[in-house]
């Protein structure tokens, strides 16, 4: 094992050399890595990290340590390459966020339905809260086929622990009719007025955002669908990735075999 000693000397001893001056040490000494700044020049496209494109430059240039011009060529094409590879992995990505966006969905999932121009869904129509005002007009529905159509005779208490969602129509109603809500809790024709005009309204609803009901249901799919390129999209992505792949790949090996062929030439210029 190295003493501490001997450390310190050998790196006093290195501080004075100058360099090889052997054939071979020269050869050797040849593969040390180029310092440059080739790869600056790659232009900059909106919104790219200009920190991380930097970085996989300075990472691929010391992975592949290029030693001349020549290498230092095929080193950028390679670097180029990958910055390609990013770029349309960004691309792709956006490109289906755009097709999963509420206002596209709308769109495809109209023409999928084939609903006529009147009743064609909008971006709002897939909301969240279109979604929830149908569900509670749905579940007044249910209230009045499964209580309120089945009693005789039912109080204003009997509706709040039966039928929830129609007792706090009710209460707007009491407000609608300008009366309290005591004299409107006593009076069933004011009872039986709200009751007959919660309903229709809840109904009218129902018909005429059944096809948005649907069409919300259906964007989730349409989502889940819409995570790898569609048509056109998939062919052209599926070519630009092939080309980038080959383009690496040439370049690698052009960077191979030319390093093949140089440690030859050193080889044969030792020898001799």
């Amino acid at each position: 094992m190295t003493s501490i000693a001997q450390a310190r000397a050998n790196q006093k001893n290195a501080k004075k050399s100058t360099g090889p001056k052997t054939p071979s040490g020269k050869a050797k000494s040849s593969k040390n890595a180029l310092t440059h700044g080739i790869y600056a020049s790659i232009p900059l496209l909106p919104g790219e990290n200009d920190e991380q494109l930097s970085q996989l430059a300075d990472d691929i240039t010391a992975a592949l340590h290029p030693t001349d011009a020549i290498e230092l060529g095929l080193v950028e094409r390679i670097i180029v390459g990958y910055i390609r590879q990013i770029r349309l992995r960004e691309a792709e990505a956006a490109k289906l966020r755009i097709s999963m966006s509420d206002h596209v969905l709308a769109e495809r999932i109209s023409e999928f339905f084939r609903h006529p121009l009147a009743v064609r869904s909008r971006s709002e129509h897939l909301s969240k809260e279109t979604e929830e005002s149908y569900q509670y007009f749905k579940a007044v529905i249910d209230e009045y086929d499964n209580y309120i159509t089945k009693q005789k005779t039912f109080t204003i208490l009997n509706i709040q622990d039966n039928a929830p969602h129609t007792y706090e129509l009710m209460i707007s109603k009491a407000e609608e009719y300008d009366v309290s809500w005591n004299d409107f809790a006593i009076d069933k024709i004011y009872v039986n007025r709200a009751l007959g005009e919660i309903k229709e309204a809840a109904k009218s609803f129902i018909t005429n955002n059944s096809h948005f009901h649907q069409a919300y249901q259906f964007k989730t799919d349409m989502k889940i669908a819409s995570r790898i390129p569609q048509g056109n999209d998939l062919a052209l992505f599926s070519k630009y990735q092939i080309q980038l792949d080959t383009d690496i790949y040439r370049a690698m090996d052009a960077l191979r075999k030319y390093r093949d062929s140089k440690a030859k030439i050193i080889d044969a210029e030792v020898l001799n």
